[in-house]
């Protein structure tokens, strides 16, 4: 058991395709990503983003993950605060996040009778917090008050 907060994950889109990558992809075979994101009643969600093409085909899943005790206003309250839920997440999330979704584009690749070659080690990457704009701020509050009626 981590000695982290309470972490879960799961995926949340997978798309795979058994023919030869489209042009993007080719110039791009491999991209990783990590971004915190708020979300209601002032929670934290973890989206990461993985794409893959080879020969055989591409593939792109996005994965959710959902750290417990963390809140987005005490992430944010300080320049300290956000290093410190960053260094967390580096530690106790993005390897989970990056495994959810290898796994996940391997196994889809596998029905399609190909497979990706995905390190089972996840690449190094620096999470990204995404401030959010003021409507969803604004949308936020609004969901947040009508769920506390």
């Amino acid at each position: 058991m981590s000695s982290g907060p309470a972490f879960f994950d799961k995926v949340y889109r997978i798309e795979v395709h058994g023919y030869p990558p489209v042009d993007e992809d080719e110039r791009n075979p491999f991209f990783w990503r990590v971004t915190a994101r708020i979300s209601r009643n002032d929670n934290i969600i973890l989206w990461g983003y993985l794409r893959q093409s080879g020969e055989d085909g591409f593939g792109q899943v996005q994965v959710l993950g959902f750290p417990r005790h963390f809140l987005w206003s005490e992430v944010t309250a300080s320049e300290k605060a956000t290093a410190k839920f960053l260094k967390w997440c580096r530690k106790h999330a993005t390897e989970v996040l990056y495994d959810t979704a290898r796994r996940a584009l391997q196994t889809q690749a596998a029905a399609m009778d190909f497979q990706f070659e995905l390190d089972v080690t996840a690449p190094d990457v620096e999470p990204v917090l995404v401030q959010p704009s003021a409507e969803l701020l604004s949308q936020l509050s609004e969901q947040n008050a009508e769920s506390a009626e």
